[in-house]
């Protein structure tokens, strides 16, 4: 240990000095070792010619030569009798410097249990001094004559064992005796208290530093425990050996186990999974650094700002590769946790997925101990989607093509039946009743056809908003009153006769050569068609293609270029078009030619289309 003075009340002086020593006991025949440190703590301006006077105590004499100062050998200081002073010279300290002397004494004697003060002093020109600084020794009598000394150990045992192991002992345990002297035990649980006056003594051990897996047994065969068993009495004689042994016994191990339920669950995505861990810890463990890790399988990535920990956001954890890992308060006793996140998975993951997760903390018996592992496993194969049909009776208004309330309920059932389900494709086709369009009605729709149509294109984009499908998916035909399924002769029939038709059907992408099998071109009259080249933007001219394999349409018109070359008669326009058309992506460019005017009329190569189409026209050719 290191005995160094500070001093309570030091004079206000550029000059600060302290006196100190590794030595705090000394027996005759002991040589100790003393430090001064002199600083000038001025703010401007050096000390000089400064005088260090040392008053050394009675009992202890100078080793000449053994002066050095700031780590070089210096002559022997002046030295003065009655009483014996030592006088250290130093030119000069600039503002913050500092000299460092040291010097050595030899103990000749002294009062037994006695202490051996030392006093030092700074003076400088000026009239400058500093505090008076001081170092104590406390004077020890050699070879245990007048006093005893108490050994012991504090052992993880039972006293009525014959031996004891080095493993038993218990480190770092610190033993105290009535007037606060103490001793801390090595790696095999020693202690010694030197110096003790004969008498009764009481050893205590010092509960705060016992680890809290410890309980203090006593021992019934020693007879200075006085029923506790974390003190004892010692009786020392003089000169005399004494023991004090303090025992310990492991506690029980604390009862407790944490329960772990992985799950997974799906959601509206194919492409995302929801995970839950419910954490249950049951008894009466006090547990900390309590660390969560869940492992995903190959392909499947945590999901940032998706996690909550009891319903709340706690940020994002740590995610490392496949594992996710979180920190959690410390818990006692009874406790839940539940923890919830959403990962995605990779379009090409498929098969077992196997998602593993652990716990590991630390509690009062050991640290980092671990959960065994909780697995969930779910199989993820390609989605199997069959095409569906359905007959939609919507109540449309008289020449209107917006959807009733009623009619969306019974839209967002189908959507709910097909939520979460990508990559399909919808055809609609509108029917009507025989009822003709009356001519004062037909800027509105020029005839049940496009009427037909028009209810169909409303129910299907309906639907499409609903699942996410883009337009290129989409497939509509107006067939007017072509197909009835009941007679046209009464007013129920002609309800039934009223509807849209719809197959969803999964797609299929193919490569750039498409076949195409049917084509039909709907139109909308636009007031007149200019002579020259004139561009039509898509709300003038709409494109429906129907692929007898069942092909994406938006893959078709991304990945080959269609060439349309027939004569069309638009509804309307009294116009005959030669129409020489190129798609790519959905954007459409045509370059139209009026030619000679014609009767009004629809001309397809679609079987779909009026039946009263004119058949002199040729069929259009991929």
């Amino acid at each position: 240990s290191i005995d160094v003075d500070l001093p309570i009340d030091p004079i206000l002086s550029a000059l600060f000095l302290q006196k100190q020593t590794l030595t705090t006991t000394a027996s005759p025949g002991d040589f100790v070792r003393y430090e001064l440190l002199l600083e000038n703590n001025a703010a401007v301006g050096a000390v000089i010619d400064i005088t260090v006077i040392d008053q050394l105590p009675a009992g202890v004499r100078f080793v000449p030569g053994s002066v050095t100062v700031n780590g070089v050998t210096a002559p022997d200081p002046v030295m003065n009798t009655g009483p014996l002073t030592l006088e250290f010279t130093i030119a000069a300290l600039a503002v913050g410097e500092r000299a460092r002397i040291f010097y050595v004494v030899e103990v000749i004697g002294g009062d037994r249990n006695g202490e051996l003060v030392n006093r030092a002093t700074a003076f400088a020109a000026g009239g400058l001094s500093s505090n008076e600084s001081t170092a104590t020794i406390r004077l020890t009598e050699d070879l245990f004559r007048s006093t005893g000394t108490i050994i012991g150990r504090v052992l993880e045992a039972d006293c009525r064992q014959a031996t004891f192991s080095e493993e038993q002992g218990v480190s770092d345990i610190r033993i105290y005796l009535e007037d606060g002297r103490y001793a801390v035990t090595d790696e095999g649980g020693r202690f010694h208290l030197e110096g003790i006056d004969p008498g009764t003594h009481v050893a205590q051990l010092d509960t705060f530093t016992l680890p809290g897996y410890f309980d203090i047994i006593g021992c019934d065969a020693t007879p200075g425990y006085a029923g506790s068993a974390e003190s004892q009495f010692v009786r020392v004689a003089r000169g005399g050996l004494h023991r004090a042994d303090f025992y310990l016994r492991r506690k029980a191990p604390p009862e407790g186990r944490i329960d772990l339920e992985l799950q997974n669950l799906g959601t509206d995505s194919a492409e995302e999974v929801i995970y839950k861990l419910k954490l249950n810890g049951v008894g009466n463990v006090a547990i900390r650094n309590i660390n969560v890790m869940i492992v995903l399988p190959p392909g499947v990535t945590y999901v940032p700002d998706s996690m909550t920990v009891d319903g709340k956001d706690l940020g994002n954890p740590r995610v490392m590769g496949p594992a996710v890992t979180l920190a959690l308060d410390p818990q006692t006793g009874d406790w839940t946790s539940e923890i919830e996140f959403v990962a995605t998975m990779d379009e090409n993951v498929a098969g077992e997925l196997v998602s593993k997760a652990t716990v590991l903390f630390d509690s009062p018996v050991a640290r980092g101990q671990k959960t065994p592992v909780a697995e969930t496993r779910m199989v993820r194969e390609p989605s199997v989607v069959e095409s569906e049909d359905y007959v939609l009776y919507l109540n449309f208004d008289v020449l209107s093509d917006k959807l009733a309330p009623e009619d969306k309920l019974e839209l967002n059932m189908l959507i709910g039946d097909w939520q979460g389900i990508r990559n399909i494709q919808i055809f609609a086709t509108g029917h009507t009743d025989v009822d003709r369009i009356s001519p004062r009605n037909m800027h509105l729709f020029a005839d049940n056809y496009v009427l037909s149509q028009a209810r169909a294109m409303t129910a299907a984009f309906y639907l499409a908003d609903g699942l996410n499908i883009p337009n290129a998916n989409i497939l509509v035909v107006g067939r007017g009153s072509d197909v009835p399924v009941a007679s046209n002769a009464t007013a129920a029939g002609r309800g039934s006769n009223r509807r849209v038709e719809m197959v969803i059907r999964p797609c299929s992408i193919e490569t750039a050569s498409i076949a195409l099998s049917r084509m039909l071109l709907i139109t909308w009259c636009m007031p007149f068609w200019s002579t020259g080249t004139a561009g039509i933007s898509s709300k003038s001219v709409r494109i429906v293609a129907d692929f007898s394999s069942a092909r994406c349409f938006e893959s078709s018109i991304t990945s080959s270029m269609i060439f349309l070359s027939c004569p069309i008669s638009i509804a309307g326009c009294r116009s005959l078009l030669n129409v020489s058309m190129f798609i790519v992506s959905t954007k459409i460019r045509s370059r139209l030619r009026r030619t000679i005017d014609q009767p009004d009329s629809v001309v397809s190569n679609d079987s779909f289309l009026s039946p009263s189409s004119t058949t002199s026209a040729p069929p259009c050719m991929p």
